[in-house]
Order: structure tokens, then C-alpha cells, then sequence
């Protein structure tokens, strides 16, 4: 048996709502003194049905293996991908608890991937969101190949705040999956100009051709994200291309490609901007030895 707090609480209902007598689902519980008691699925105010997380009868009856965290992972991922309309407050307790920093970071890839192979735009986003924030290059793969759906789905954002920010590159390596994204030239709003907020973190000279590519974006974010990155290669890089982390060194560095390294109230659009470094590229990348 398990209770819900003393009705004198002003976190749970004195009772369970008759409206969730016999609803399978999967409930959280904390032993004391006086017996389990039952845990919230979140905190702070909330409706009755945030006691616990609702199943159907299919994903009652499937059978989950792994540890008791893997399997309420998967739990968590089926969950999900079973709600018909899921509210903003279900993708973030579903993310909540895959970024989760008690949670596996293999086992939350894991899950997410179930989510990801979904047919549910929905689970596509959450999945990609959660992997990609995990620094998955599969996942950055896997949204390439899923943008004709999550591209126009309005919780897109969060896929793209993932790539921008949460996602960390592996070096050279993660360059390929990152091309992939761009080698679209999808019209998906933020997703270019996450991609070229994720490789401005790979600071190589094998970043700049895709950097070149984002230049003919239709994202002026993405353009300024990639002149951004020409301007500050030239001034950090060394003759040979490489920037090493100490200050600014600059053989490829002019009075030109200072005024044309994107900054505020510059005058100059994203298309000149973007049309300078193009013909810089033209000019220097041979000597790059790209």
C-alpha cells in the first residue's frame, strides 16, 4: 500500500481523484517510517494526473529488460511516444528525466533512440533533443534524414536550442554529420544556423570549407555565424592553418578581413558579408591546402 501525503498538504490532494481509480501507470515511491508515500513526477504545483505516468494497455503489457533504470527509461520513452497531443509540460518530463544527471548517459541514449525511430513526429523531436544535447553525432546524422517531418513541427526549437548549445563536437570527426545537415539546404527555421553554431566549435581549418558552403544559406543567422568564423580563423590561424589557442597570429589577417568579421552596427549586411568571404575562400584555399 501507498499513501499520498497528510491531507493537511498543499502539494497532493487528501485523496486520489476517483476520475484515477484503476489507470494503469507507473508510480514513484519513497519508504518512511510510516510506510511509502507517494513522489510527485514533478515539483511544485501540478494536477492530479502528475502522480504518476499513465499507460496503455499495449505498454502495460510489454516486456522490458535491463536494469530497473533502463527499463523505466524505456517505460518513460513508451510513455511518450503513446500521447496523441503531448504538452509542453510532458516533452519536459520526458527530457527531464533523459538529461537527467543521474541518469546513464548510455542508457538515456539509449532510450532516446526508441524515440527517435518512432513514427511520432512528436518522439522524433524529444529523442533528437535529448541525443543531441548528450553530444550524439548519430543523432545530429539522424536529423538530417529526418527534417522533412521534425523541419516543420513547431517544437522544433528545442532540437535546434540542443544543437546550438548542449551539443558537443568530437573534433574533425563530427564535420561529416554536421555537412550532412547543411548538404540539405532544408528551409526548417534555426537548423542551419544551429548546425553552424555546433561546427564554430571545431576550430580547424577542415571546418572551412562547410563554413563556405553556409555562406550561400537563406538563414542570415547562418551567413554571420560563418563569416564569424572566417574572420576570427584569419586572425587566429597560423600559416599553416593552424590555430593553436594563443593570441591572435594572423598571416591571413588584413585591414579587410577585420572590417569584414561580423560586429554590431557594422553597416554591413549579412549578404556582403557573406559575398567577401566567398571570394576570400576562392583566393585562399589553396594555400590552405584545402
Amino acid at each position: 500500500m501507498a499513501a499520498l501525503v497528510p491531507s493537511d498538504s498543499d502539494v497532493l490532494p487528501a485523496a486520489l481523484p476517483s476520475s484515477l481509480v484503476g489507470q494503469t501507470g507507473i508510480w514513484f515511491l519513497s519508504q518512511s517510517l510510516g510506510g511509502f508515500q507517494v513522489v510527485p513526477t514533478q515539483a511544485g504545483p501540478f494536477l492530479p494526473e502528475n502522480l504518476f505516468l499513465p499507460l496503455t494497455s499495449s505498454l502495460a503489457a510489454a516486456t522490458f529488460s535491463g536494469t530497473i533504470e533502463q527499463q523505466l527509461l524505456q517505460y518513460v520513452a513508451g510513455w511518450y511516444e503513446s500521447l496523441p497531443n503531448p504538452t509542453v509540460t510532458d516533452d519536459m518530463k520526458c527530457l527531464a528525466a533523459l538529461q537527467s544527471e543521474s541518469t546513464s548517459p548510455q542508457d538515456a541514449l539509449a532510450a532516446a533512440d526508441l524515440l527517435i525511430g518512432s513514427p511520432a513526429v512528436n518522439a522524433q523531436v524529444i529523442g533528437l533533443t535529448a541525443a543531441i544535447g548528450l553530444s550524439s553525432d548519430s543523432a545530429v546524422a539522424a536529423l538530417s534524414g529526418l527534417l522533412g517531418g521534425v523541419g516543420s513541427s513547431p517544437k522544433l526549437y528545442l532540437v535546434t536550442n540542443a544543437l546550438a548549445a548542449g551539443y558537443q563536437p568530437h573534433g574533425a570527426a563530427s564535420i561529416p554529420v554536421l555537412k550532412q545537415i547543411i548538404d540539405r539546404n532544408s528551409a526548417a527555421p534555426g537548423v542551419e544556423a544551429a548546425a553552424g553554431a555546433a561546427l564554430a566549435k571545431i576550430v580547424v581549418k577542415q571546418t572551412l570549407p562547410v563554413m563556405a558552403e553556409l555562406l550561400n544559406s537563406g538563414d542570415t543567422t547562418a551567413q554571420l555565424r560563418a563569416a564569424s568564423f572566417f574572420g576570427l580563423f584569419t586572425l587566429f590561424a597560423d600559416s599553416n592553418g593552424i590555430v593553436s589557442g594563443g593570441g591572435p597570429v594572423g598571416p591571413f589577417a588584413t585591414d579587410q578581413t577585420r572590417q569584414y568579421t561580423p560586429s554590431r552596427n557594422s553597416g554591413i549586411t549579412p549578404q556582403e558579408y557573406s559575398a567577401f568571404w566567398q571570394q576570400w575562400w576562392v583566393q585562399n584555399h589553396g594555400a590552405l591546402g584545402l
